[in-house]
């Protein structure tokens, strides 16, 4: 096999790492801001430090192999790629929600597709103007 080419199998273990590795670094900063809001700073200290770790440690070096990091413009279009299927999905996930009688999932939901639609809109502003400014 070619030098920098890697199997299928291996880009799937690598998406999956790179997904645990940014969840555990969101899940554990909230567990930080919990520790710290119940002013146990020791732990609040060291749980951010593991969370820097799983994110900037590994997340980084995960994304790096993956190739996954091009430039501005395409790095731009990805984000709009994914704010776009977020909210898809999560228009779907508050109908599904609604459907089985979760209704503060299906609020926590619709407020997220909110969210999304606004960012990709300021996302899509960024990319017209990078468009206009682009050689």
């Amino acid at each position: 096999m070619e030098l920098g080419r890697m199997t299928l199998r291996t880009q799937r273990n690598l998406d999956i790492a790179m997904h645990g590795e940014a969840f555990a670094a969101a899940k554990y900063k909230r567990f930080a801001a919990f520790a710290r809001s119940n002013e146990n700073k020791g732990l609040a200290n060291l749980l951010t430090e593991v969370a820097d770790e799983s994110r900037i440690g590994h997340f980084a070096k995960e994304v790096q192999l993956a190739g996954l990091i091009s430039d501005d413009f395409a790095n731009l279009r990805d984000v709009i790629r994914d704010k776009q299927y977020h909210i898809e999905r999560y228009a779907q996930f508050a109908a599904e929600a609604e459907q089985d009688g979760d209704l503060n999932a299906a609020r926590l939901f619709k407020g997220l597709v909110a969210d999304d639609k606004d960012q990709l809109q300021k996302l899509e502003r960024a990319l017209a103007e990078h468009r206009k400014h682009k050689p």
